[in-house]
């Protein structure tokens, strides 16, 4: 069993490493307390109170209960549990004991410790003293007890004697003389024993009275509450990194270079804004932004990996739907085209094309990518008969621009029967090209890797492959695979984009940017 937590790597957690994780989970180290915490006030509301009252008892016996030269008093404790005891309390009390009853001897002081626990104050006080006051009355009982016995044995020696003078009135006869003698002593040793069993006396005497007791026994609710806190702590930080060792999602930056080996191109924080829009781009919306800023650091480092040379053909994807693909091709293009580049993006997402939204560009079936790769042309099945290879004018006249200049969007034209054998023919090959002659960079908005194989088949005769990824909703193995699928075609991973994050360290410098002059 490992007595520290450790990280995907194998290796024991370092504190910063186990801060981040708890950070991280924090709302389940919360829940933790909040439990532990209830689960306190519970027992603190229905729990009943209990008043602890105790009274001491001098003991001048050993406590052990052997023998001594004057008195042999039976075991203090044996005494204290035995039902005649309890009656005799009763009796002193005058009334019902509705206290449990508990005792210990010190072994040095000869000291005994009487206590009561009960659900009432006085009660527990009338009960520890009713029982002290019967254990003295009952060491007492056994002294006085032990007199009578050694008197009655000195009653029968004198009567003894008295017979043995009868027959010997002169007292010659040796025998009964020596007879005499022997009870003589006994009668002696047995009266000094009856006057130190006196002298020695009282055995049991009640040092200190109980008192009505002030307060319930038990914790207070402050200790509970305490401890109840710590407690909860210790366990929400446990299930916190119970949680972690078998959540597969994405959480950091770490974890995607530790799963994939390929850098994290961009940290995309999460916006309030942009998740209220679908169509909403911030990098024009609100280009003072920290997730605007993150986009512009996400097409520095493109632009650093592609060398800056012009006609990239660089295709976006994602392991599964929903992680936000489209918005990060559409952001990048934006702002790498107010950068002063020429830009195009493809909608290459056949199923589910959403760039169009994105630009306010009108659905136009038949043509767009769709039309340019469809052998026969736009139409399709139309009676007119096409090269099987678009015109370079074909895929110009296809290009919409935008809002913003430098910025235009090959939309996709529908949805074929066949997309992947589209994807996958000369035509295809040919509209990228030229759309590379096009413009200085052209991204692809593609389909999901794991959904459809539309992706693993345009990327292959692409400069490169941007793969995003959601914090806290894309899995680490769906990650590894989406790589592994893309790159056995011969596709080429440049890196990753790590969208939704909740706290990026780019937050540290936004107020830099955000007023910048």
């Amino acid at each position: 069993m490992e007595a520290w937590p450790t990280s995907e790597r194998g290796a024991l957690m370092t504190f910063r490493e186990l801060s981040a994780v708890l950070w991280r989970r924090k709302l389940t180290v919360l829940l933790g307390v909040v439990v532990a915490v209830a689960a306190a006030g519970a027992y603190l509301t229905l729990r009943t109170p209990s008043y602890q009252a105790t009274a001491t008892v001098q003991l001048q016996a050993p406590a052990s209960g052997s023998s001594s030269p004057s008195v042999n008093l039976a075991d203090p404790l044996v005494v204290m549990a035995s039902p005649a005891l309890a009656h005799q309390a009763a009796a002193i009390a005058g009334a019902p004991l509705d206290a449990q009853i508990s005792a210990a001897v010190s072994q040095t002081t000869n000291v005994m410790t009487v206590t009561a626990t009960g659900p009432a104050a006085v009660g527990a006080e009338r009960t520890a003293n009713a029982y002290a006051k019967a254990y003295v009355a009952e060491v007492a009982d056994q002294a006085a007890a032990q007199v009578a016995k050694i008197g009655q044995a000195m009653n029968a020696i004198n009567a003894t004697i008295a017979a043995l003078e009868a027959r010997d009135p002169a007292g010659t006869n040796p025998g009964i003389a020596a007879q005499i003698t022997s009870n003589s002593q006994t009668y002696a040793a047995l009266a000094a024993q009856q006057v130190a069993i006196n002298i020695n006396g009282p055995y049991a005497t009640i040092q200190n009275p109980a008192t009505v007791p002030g307060a319930p026994a038990g914790s207070s609710k402050t200790k509970v509450g305490g401890v109840a806190a710590l407690a909860g702590l210790l366990a929400g930080c446990g299930l916190a990194l119970v949680r972690e060792q078998f959540d597969t999602r994405l959480s950091s930056d770490t974890d995607v270079a530790e799963a994939t080996g390929r850098p994290v191109l961009a940290e995309l924080p999460v916006d309030d804004f942009s998740s209220r829009s679908e169509q909403a781009v911030a990098v024009i919306e609100r280009p003072d932004s920290l997730l605007a800023e993150s986009i512009r650091e996400l097409r520095t480092s493109m632009r650093v990996i592609l060398e800056d040379k012009p006609g990239a053909l660089v295709m976006v994807t994602s392991p599964a739907p929903g992680d936000g693909k489209t918005f990060v091709v559409a952001n990048l293009a934006a702002a790498w085209a107010m950068s002063g580049r020429t830009v195009i993006v493809v909608s290459a997402d056949f199923r589910r094309p959403r760039i169009e939204q994105m630009f306010g560009i009108p659905n136009v079936g038949g043509s767009g990518l769709a039309g340019l790769t469809t052998p026969g042309g736009a139409a399709g099945m139309g009676p007119q008969v096409r090269s099987p290879l678009p015109a370079r004018a074909d895929i110009e006249a296809a290009l919409f621009t935008t809002r913003v200049g430098g910025l235009y969007v090959l939309p996709s034209g529908g949805t074929p029967s066949q997309p992947s054998e589209l994807l996958d023919g000369p035509a295809m090959a040919a509209v990228t090209e030229e759309l590379s002659g096009f413009a200085d960079v052209v991204l692809f908005d593609a389909p999901p890797v794991m959904a459809v194989t539309d992706a693993a088949i345009m990327g292959r005769s692409l400069t490169g492959i941007v793969v995003v990824g959601s914090e806290g909703r894309t899995g680490r193995e769906d990650l590894v695979a989406t790589v592994d699928r893309l790159e056995a075609t011969g596709g080429k991973v440049l890196g990753v984009v790590l969208n939704r994050v909740g706290k990026s360290s780019a937050a540290t410098y936004h107020p830099y940017y955000r007023n910048r002059g």
